[in-house]
């Protein structure tokens, strides 16, 4: 299995490569699906999305977004999590008016904040990894996933 972190401004995303395994894209969202929900996070969403992917929202924080998504590539599969920071038209607008950025009103304030919306993205990540890594070990590919170190999200906003 390996993993690619591309960057933009817009997106935090991750994509890991399980070979072997491209006919189990609705078994790993589906177990994914299941570890999230055991966490019994209040205000943790969880639904079903075209294309074979999850959405993932908090009440928390309604402008951060996490998809989700599994494909087949060939006889492998390509698990792509995303992160994005979408806020509302008027609140994205009045934001770039006021202050020049027009996601800065939906960044975390405060360091409690910030703490909890890391150890939001960290238990979707983790529940992604872990997932692909039992599908690897399934599907007899290589298990050995390379560390998967989350890079601050916070910092692209």
């Amino acid at each position: 299995m390996r993993q690619r972190t591309p960057r933009t401004d817009d997106v935090e995303s991750r994509t890991l490569f399980v070979e072997d395994a491209g006919l189990e894209a609705d078994s790993v969202l589906d177990d994914i699906r299941e570890r999230l929900e055991s966490a019994e996070l209040r205000g943790l969403t969880v639904v079903w999305s075209e294309g074979n992917s999850l959405l993932i929202g908090s009440d928390r924080f309604p402008d951060q977004r996490q998809r989700v998504q599994a494909r087949p590539f060939g006889i492998h599969l390509e698990i792509e999590h995303s992160v994005t920071v979408e806020p509302p038209f008027l609140k994205r607008h009045l934001s770039w008016l006021l202050t020049g950025d027009s996601r800065s009103w939906s960044r975390p304030r405060g360091h409690h904040e910030e703490q909890e919306l890391q150890a939001l993205l960290s238990l979707v990540h983790h529940a992604v990894a872990r997932a692909a890594k039992d599908l690897a070990e399934r599907a007899s590919a290589d298990p050995s996933l390379r560390k998967l170190d989350l890079d601050d999200v916070l910092e692209n906003w």
